[in-house]
């Protein structure tokens, strides 16, 4: 049977109609999310808004953790036939586990020290958990041939985004009594999607070969987005650190949109990749890098040409002087820093998505890359640090995303270095289920 018609009938594969009915319902919550963020900015006003939009931005990142379990089940369980259940139970309490933790954490301190900044950081860490978390499972709901429970956690998540955010709005609630609400609101939808996955994918035998396999994969395909997150959250901390926190609203409002941009893109991503792991495997491994090397390739040069610009711009006085004002304050800053940040925005996101489906490439094509990929998603951190300590003082949330847009760059060149030849490790240890030489 050809390569493509075998990846079209992956588990997993799901339909045009449906992939539609998914994307609305990833697309509400997404709105649902918007919404809440300018309600919320309006109801609190920007000191207020700023400290909540540093603890989103700084926890972002542990929603991450769990999602890394979804990426490695999308694609081991289509190559594990009769030991599918056995690559999904892993996924699964990857999934719940990191949520139930936190929530026990959150409420300790909730009745310990109910006003503290400690409750506010726990129940957005507890927040960005769950819906981690409810999108792991949704992937594993779909890698089960029931699609349509993924569209409706978040269409019932959706809902109650927005009916909180009412609730704050209307009583006046304070950031951390807002984001327990949230949490109190998810946890019986993800509570009812994990009961409904098969018995066999929740509870069962543990097998040690394949836990090692679930493992490596999880730990090194979730490097990549971990390491943007957590480079996103490093940021945030900065920018409190060097006297800036009013500058983290307007880059989190910023982030934000093109955030759920780049979300929908990386949900129809995840929706194909079973089928795309199937067609990268074996002989069809070579394509996936090659194309992965074109991508890499136009980042490297369209992003060089980018800071060669900005560093002409920064030779300015004038630049240099508005770039230290925050967005909406004196110094000559109003709506063109607003139009600045947007332009800044939509260039890390397209270098973001570009960098991103070339490592998406790469790592579906055997086990053996993955190490060189996570090597390149940690050089990446590595640059946005240090680009983020340089930058963040002077120019504040211009210099954030300078340091994501450098550090993009950084991860485009490491990449295609690091991956240029195919790995010579066999595939066999790391890959049980790649087909024999010859075979589609």
């Amino acid at each position: 049977m050809p390569a493509r018609a075998l990846a079209d009938r992956a588990p997993g594969a799901v339909s045009g109609m449906v992939t539609a009915w998914l994307l609305a319902g990833r697309g509400g919550f997404r709105l649902a999310g918007q919404l809440m963020t300018v309600v919320l900015a309006a109801v609190w006003g920007a000191r207020t808004y700023a400290q909540f939009a540093n603890a989103v931005g700084v926890c972002v990142w542990l929603a991450y953790l769990p999602t890394a379990a979804e990426k490695a089940a999308l694609k081991l369980v289509p190559r594990g036939g009769v030991l599918a259940a056995d690559l999904a139970r892993p996924a699964f309490w990857a999934a719940v586990g990191p949520a139930l933790l936190l929530a026990v954490a959150t409420g300790v301190a909730a009745l310990v020290a109910p006003t503290s900044t400690a409750v506010l950081y726990l129940a957005t860490a507890t927040w960005s958990t769950c819906t981690g978390g409810l999108m792991t499972l949704s992937g594993l709901h779909r890698l089960n041939g029931r699609p349509a429970l993924d569209s409706r956690s978040f269409g019932v998540a959706a809902v109650l985004v927005v009916a909180v955010t009412a609730v704050t709005w209307r009583a006046g609630l304070r950031p951390a009594t807002h984001v327990l609400l949230l949490v109190a609101a998810i946890t019986p939808v993800l509570v009812l999607s994990a009961a409904a996955l098969p018995v066999r994918w929740r509870r069962g035998r543990a097998r040690r070969r394949v836990g090692r396999l679930f493992a490596r994969t999880l730990v090194l395909m979730g490097v990549t987005e971990l390491v943007d997150a957590v480079a996103l959250g490093i940021l945030f901390v900065l920018l409190a650190a060097y006297g800036r926190l009013a500058d983290s609203g307007p880059f989190y409002l910023t982030v934000l949109p093109f955030g759920a941009l780049g979300s929908v893109m990386l949900y129809l991503l995840r929706v194909r990749q079973p089928q795309v792991s199937l067609r990268l495997r074996g002989t069809g491994a070579a394509a996936g890098r090659a194309g992965a090397e074109r991508i890499l390739r136009g980042v490297e040069r369209i992003g060089a040409g980018c800071l060669v610009a900005a560093m002409a711009a920064l030779a300015v006085p004038s630049v240099r002087e508005r770039l230290g004002a925050a967005p909406g304050t004196g110094g000559g800053a109003g709506w063109q820093s607003y139009a600045l940040l947007a332009v800044l925005g939509a260039v890390e996101l397209a270098g973001y998505l570009a960098v991103t489906y070339a490592g998406y490439l790469l790592e579906n094509t055997t086990g053996a890359v993955l190490t060189r990929t996570a090597a390149a998603g940690l050089g990446r951190l590595a640059v946005a640090v240090v680009a983020g300590a340089v930058l963040v003082g002077p120019a504040g949330v211009y210099g954030a995303f300078a340091a994501l847009i450098v550090s993009l760059v950084a991860h485009a060149a490491l990449l295609r270095r690091l991956t240029r030849r195919p790995a010579r490790r066999p595939a066999g240890p790391t890959d049980p289920w790649a087909p024999a030489p010859g075979t589609p």
